[in-house]
């Protein structure tokens, strides 16, 4: 019995210390390749992350949108209205938009300011039709794929969208608008304008398609030239009203209004003597509107021609609409309208309050 009984500790005591030796030397063997497994497949995963993340900065960084308003007379109030609606599209759309360009009105200026935005290779150009010799820059970049929005007016060079009114229609507006001011078709008027610039152009010829059916409308020439900027609009308009003082009223097809108005003031002629109907509503104009100088004057929507420019553009390319099943079939086809075109509002005096002003905005 004493032998059974000693024969059952042995093997309970030998049992013990397997089990002891398998805690104190195998487990710890487990748990460290267990760390290592986990350690491997960390380091793993932060390599993943990190290649993910450098993929991921080199296609932001390839597929970043660029697009540059190149013009110039970026002084004059209607451009200003057109970089505010560029830029609120950049915002919105979550792209880069770059505003380029002389602030007078300097054609060269205005051709190194676009070669040196071509040479960037942006998403697209929003351009200005100057005729200052831009086409053969811009027939290069749209040929090697750059796309092209052309703003307030059709030009020689090629586009994918055109963003504006059309010109002629607006120079008609203007001279029925005032013709209901001077409430006859018996008056002299002297008309200003860019004569050779092309939206001015077109303005001029919609505006003499009206003139020319009253045959008691006699335009006094010579036109008075714009010039480049303000102080050569005031300088043109005032030798001009000397020349002229007895003249009835002044048509602006150009956004200088204000000059032909300060001119008048300045020569001591009563407020509404002379009838102007201009274009634009900067800050200078509204004064002498309330003053009794301008009669009316027009509002083009240049900030949403500035917007749907960028908004155009960007559509394109992201290639949001596709026309047809076959990419490669579908390369010479442009999903996009040809042309947006805008309204002109014509404003009054009393109505001069209720029309914001984006140029303190940008």
């Amino acid at each position: 019995m004493k032998k059974i009984i000693m024969w059952l500790v042995v093997v309970a005591v030998s049992i013990s210390l397997v089990t002891m030796f398998s805690l104190s030397g195998c487990k710890p063997e487990v748990a460290e390749e267990t760390t290592a497994a986990e350690e491997t497949t960390a380091v793993a995963e932060e390599t993943t992350a990190a290649e993910t993340t450098a993929a991921e900065t080199s296609v932001v960084a390839e597929e970043e949108e660029l697009y540059i308003v190149c013009g110039l007379g970026w002084g004059i109030e209607v451009m200003n209205y057109a970089v505010y609606g560029a830029k609120k599209a950049g915002e919105y759309l979550n792209v880069k938009v770059e505003v380029t360009g002389p602030t007078d009105i300097d054609a060269q200026g205005y051709i190194s300011a676009l070669e040196t935005s071509i040479a960037r290779n942006p998403t697209g150009i929003i351009a200005i039709p100057m005729g200052a010799g831009e086409t053969p820059l811009l027939q290069e970049y749209y040929d090697n794929g750059g796309l092209i929005a052309s703003m307030w007016n059709v030009m020689d060079y090629p586009y994918h969208v055109l963003v504006g009114q059309n010109q002629v229609n607006v120079g008609k507006e203007a001279a029925e608008k005032l013709i209901e001011v001077m409430d006859n078709t018996n008056f002299r008027v002297g008309v200003m304008t860019h004569v050779e610039q092309r939206t001015s152009q077109e303005r001029l010829k919609g505006a003499l398609s009206v003139f020319e059916q009253y045959p008691d409308i006699k335009i006094v020439e010579p036109y008075i030239e714009g010039g480049a900027g303000m102080a050569d609009a005031f300088a043109n308009s005032t030798s001009y009203i000397a020349a002229n003082p007895d003249i009835d009223a002044l048509l602006a097809l150009i956004d200088y209004p204000a000059q032909l108005a300060q001119a008048v003031k300045e020569a001591g002629i009563a407020p509404g003597k002379i009838k102007i109907v201009g274009q634009g509503v900067a800050e200078d104009a509204r004064g002498l509107m309330k003053e009794g100088y301008i009669q009316v004057t027009g509002v083009t929507g240049d900030s949403i021609i500035g917007f749907y420019s960028v908004v155009a553009l960007h559509l394109l390319h992201q290639q949001a609409i596709n026309v047809t099943v076959d990419s490669d079939k579908a390369a010479g086809i442009i999903a996009a309208p040809r042309f947006i075109e805008t309204r002109i509002y014509w404003v009054t005096p009393d109505e001069i309050d209720t029309w914001k002003h984006p140029q303190t905005e940008i």
